[in-house]
């Protein structure tokens, strides 16, 4: 649903196909995203802001006038449901099936949680202000302060990266940056081998995919209640919620799951089934049936 196609049901319809819009952001995601741009001054921000909000005029429009739409992610669903009925949801991750945790991962994790062990607590992705990287150090510090044995491995680079590789030093060997990694062959089995949680600071609404893609890796999700993960979490019980931007309140959180080992154990075990039942194979298959539904071809 780009700026750049979103007149072009008339051209469609000349040519006699059908047009289906595949949707990601909503206005309140794209705005955000306009807002917390460092790389641009606020005037430029207030101009980004102010030319999405005319573009969703044209949005709207196109989506209505069209055959269908598939919308990635819970937060687009309710706005684009009520423009087309013919619109679809779906989950969008990189995890197949057999790069999932296995029953034995599973029972080795639990295992190491009910001996008492220290969390261990992993991040990925870029490390920008947008995605809430700067809340990762201090989340660590409120989880010390409650006394809670923890570590926290970050995987990725971005425009904080110097900042957190500076912080980190003070908390010795608990937190270790790494540089980004291959996603299938070496990130998933490194979590699915060595880490309880997946940390998330992201403040956005988005449909980050890292989410279902932690949770593939049987982690539980601590994260901000954004519009994403806030639904995410309730529907897959895969997770703990924290008011956005409170790191106390998502330090409290991982410190309950450090009291009640037993629940992180399940809130892992949810967030695996549910991936599973949302992998790439199954999300593809169904976007298929989705467009041929809307073309009229038949699934013979």
């Amino acid at each position: 649903d780009s700026a750049e196609v979103l007149g072009i049901a008339p051209m469609v319809r000349a040519a006699g196909a059908k047009l289906v819009f595949s949707v990601e952001y909503t206005l309140e995601t794209r705005l955000q995203i306009a807002r917390l741009d460092a790389s641009r001054n606020w005037p430029r921000r207030l101009w980004s802001m102010l030319w999405n909000i005319r573009q969703d005029l044209r949005r709207r429009a196109a989506l209505r006038a069209a055959d269908g739409v598939q919308v990635n992610g819970y937060p687009a669903l309710a706005g684009a449901r009520v423009l087309n009925p013919k619109t679809m949801l779906y989950l969008d991750g990189r995890m197949r099936g057999d790069m999932m945790a296995t029953p034995a991962e599973m029972a080795a994790r639990a295992a190491r949680l009910r001996a008492g062990e220290g969390l261990r607590l992993v991040h990925s992705g870029r490390l920008e202000p947008m995605k809430g990287a700067q809340d990762l150090l201090p989340v660590m510090a409120a989880l010390r302060g409650r006394g809670v044995r923890a570590s926290l491995d970050i995987f990725g680079t971005g425009s904080l990266r110097d900042q957190i590789a500076q912080g980190a030093q003070g908390f010795g060997a608990a937190v270790r940056l790494h540089d980004p990694v291959d996603f299938e062959t070496v990130l998933v089995p490194w979590c699915r081998a060595n880490a309880d949680v997946f940390l998330s600071c992201h403040r956005q609404s988005d449909p980050s995919c890292t989410y279902i893609e932690a949770m593939g890796c049987g982690l539980a999700v601590a994260g901000y209640d954004n519009r994403m993960w806030g639904e995410m979490a309730r529907v897959s019980g895969g997770g703990a919620v924290a008011p956005l931007g409170n790191i106390k309140a998502l330090a409290d959180r991982i410190a309950a799951w450090d009291q009640d080992r037993q629940a992180l154990t399940e809130a892992g075990q949810k967030a695996l089934h549910f991936a599973r039942s949302h992998d790439f194979d199954s999300q593809f298959g169904a976007r298929m049936a989705h467009l041929r539904a809307v073309s009229g071809v038949s699934d013979a």
